[in-house]
């Protein structure tokens, strides 16, 4: 995001507008690649994901070798540990972010692998991703207005609920109640991230 701004900010392109088309790009991105995934995983097998992973990822890395135009190199010296955390909003910033990527990294890589060896097959965990861009889609909306009227009590009851789910999920042994925490957890997300 930081080049995609700074190479907008050189050209004198109005930032808000092309980092909300960024945005978008990213939040479809987000629906149709695990939906993708899941059709090729599902459909051709095993190899064709993890080659299409391969190329997806070995072109990314070409184009950003290919951006040589953009200054990305810090001009202010770094902050020391103890003047980084001098505040309390950044103390609370900090944490809140670790906590959320932990979520992030279990939800997405502990999670799926937890489905696979419970349930035993490939399909129920292409199933996975389909279900969270499915709720990705269809309750962003509503999100963002939630969210617009009352910030802090959304995000603060979207983590509780969350936490709530994960509770669930590991007191209730359901494979039915697995997806549907998959999809509230979805949602709960979205309150937390918007």
């Amino acid at each position: 995001i930081y080049i995609f701004t700074e190479i907008n900010r050189e050209k004198g392109l109005d930032l808000g507008a092309t980092t909300g088309a960024l945005e978008a790009v990213r939040k479809l991105a987000n629906i149709i690649g695990p939906i993708t995934g899941a059709v090729l995983l599902i459909v051709v097998g095993k190899s064709s994901l993890l080659i299409s992973s391969i190329v997806l990822n070995v072109l990314s890395i070409v184009t950003l070798f290919k951006m040589r135009h953009v200054n990305d190199i810090p001009t202010e010296p770094p902050l020391s540990m103890r003047k980084f955390f001098s505040g309390l909003k950044e103390k609370i910033g900090i944490f809140s972010l670790a906590f959320w990527g932990i979520h992030s990294e279990v939800d997405s890589v502990i999670w799926p692998l937890f489905i696979f060896i419970t349930i035993g097959s490939i399909g129920s965990v292409a199933a996975v991703p389909v279900i969270v861009s499915l709720t990705t889609a269809a309750l962003s909306y509503m999100a963002g207005k939630l969210t617009k009227r009352h910030t802090f009590s959304m995000i603060a009851l979207g983590s509780f609920s969350i936490a709530c789910m994960w509770i669930l999920r590991l007191v209730f042994e359901n494979n039915t109640l697995y997806y549907v925490t998959i999809f509230l957890i979805g949602f709960f997300s979205l309150l937390v991230s918007i």
